[in-house]
């Protein structure tokens, strides 16, 4: 019985990692401005003008598989029937990549955020090429920072749902100043 929670958690572990993908980084498309708004939900301008988010996009998550004792891939819904967890489902994460273009006079921090399809948004990072939780993504006073593969991301933990390519998600970004910024991200073939 014991294998078989450490054959979970490494089937989880596999999971987040591969959802990270190994791709390089791509060219991002011109800036489009997303909504940004303070914690009570009223849209400030200030922060409108001042954190710009651009070429959002989300990885489509592939179907979770494991390898079973002997070699044998298998799906995580029937890895979770052959470990006898009735009504477990395997957790499905997969990254998020984009530009935040910061023109105000301070710098700011994304902190990380909130989404419908998914129990948890946060920004990741590799560390001696493992992923790793890192608490903020710092982004310069009158500068840019790109999340990309490979190195700063954001992982959308627990997806709830299918994604299909070309589908529009809408993701809530938490940053220390600029507060709730509203982004649309397409979701696209990994």
């Amino acid at each position: 019985m014991r294998f078989f929670k450490t054959g979970s958690f490494f089937m989880v572990l596999l999971l987040v990692l591969a959802a990270c993908g190994d791709n390089t980084a791509t060219p991002v498309p011109a800036a489009t401005t997303a909504a940004a708004t303070t914690a009570a939900g009223a849209t400030t301008a200030a922060a409108a003008g001042k954190i710009q988010v651009s070429g959002a996009y989300i990885n489509a998550p592939k179907p979770a598989t494991t390898t079973m004792a002997g070699g044998m891939a298998t799906t995580a819904a029937a890895t979770t029937m052959a470990m006898g967890t009735p009504g477990a489902s395997a957790m499905v994460s997969t990254g998020m990549f984009l530009t935040i273009n910061n023109s105000g006079a301070e710098a700011d921090k994304l902190l990380g955020g909130q989404t419908s399809i998914a129990d948890a948004v946060e920004v990741h990072t590799f560390v001696n090429s493992k992923m790793v939780l890192a608490e903020t993504a710092p982004v310069p006073a009158n500068g840019s920072l790109t999340l990309a593969p490979g190195g700063l991301h954001i992982m959308l933990i627990g997806v709830k749902q299918p994604l299909t390519v070309g589908q529009k998600v809408s993701v809530t970004l938490n940053f220390e100043k600029a507060g709730k910024v509203i982004v649309e991200a397409e979701v696209r073939a990994s």
